[in-house]
């Protein structure tokens, strides 16, 4: 039987995934036990991927392809992590497959402190780093590039200027998902049931681990919950081809 393809970005050898909305895809494919494979692809192949199997440009401003891609078992191909987890929640449904909670109101509440994390620390904390210490040369040079266009500035330069105010912020942009998590005994944002909200955040958790364990070990140190639900989800993030 053809078996699920993730698509994803390598980082250096020996390619360990890193990229968050990849991750997302990946945990939740772990936490149902669905076997699958992953295939590598490089920052200017995406276009070329996508075009090749036929999927329709992303709507809106913003990249046309994206990487995650999902083929799935029946040869259907997905771009976009929420159409590949709410394909997966419906065609490998509980009671036969564990639930990912898509329908639990914490997963709006955890998406509404995203772009706070992603555009106000994430950008010039994280970003930075990506093809400083993750990608191989030819992502690099397209992520260097593309990001200059968008910031008006090297990545280096936009890290030195921004990435102090940031991490003087983490009260306003980390502070909100914190309270969430919290407001359970843990170790996960609906107590001790899994649900793909948790996968939201331990995705942007294992790219700060991977792009610098200094970076993971600052949000740990500004809120211990954080290194909770990331050693809770650690057998989750073992696989990762």
């Amino acid at each position: 039987m053809p078996k699920t393809i993730l698509y994803d970005f390598p980082s250096r050898e020996p390619c360990p995934a890193w990229l968050p909305s990849a991750w997302k895809v990946r945990l939740a494919l772990n936490h149902k036990k669905i076997d699958y494979e992953t295939q590598w692809v490089e920052y200017p192949d995406v276009a070329p991927l996508a075009k090749s199997l036929c999927i329709p440009p992303n709507e809106g401003p913003g990249l046309l392809y994206t990487i995650p891609i999902m083929t799935t078992a029946g040869g259907e191909h997905i771009m976009d992590s929420k159409k590949i987890v709410d394909y997966l929640e419906e065609h490998y449904a509980p009671p036969d497959y564990p639930s990912l909670q898509l329908d639990s109101p914490i997963l709006a509440r955890v998406a509404e402190q995203m772009p706070g994390i992603m555009q106000r620390w994430a950008s010039s904390v994280l970003y930075p780093l990506v093809p400083r210490n993750l990608l191989n040369p030819r992502s690099a040079e397209y992520y260097e590039r593309t990001r200059q266009q968008f910031f008006g500035m090297s990545l280096e330069e936009f890290g030195r200027l921004k990435s102090g105010e940031a991490w003087a912020e983490l009260d306003a942009t980390w502070g909100g998902m914190a309270a969430l998590l919290k407001e359970t005994e843990g170790p996960y944002f609906l107590g001790d049931i899994v649900s793909y909200a948790d996968f939201q955040l331990v995705a942007i958790l294992h790219w700060a681990k991977r792009a610098d364990e200094s970076v993971f070990e600052r949000l740990v140190a500004f809120e211990p919950a954080f290194g909770t639900i990331y050693e809770a989800a650690a057998p989750l993030l073992e696989r990762e081809t």
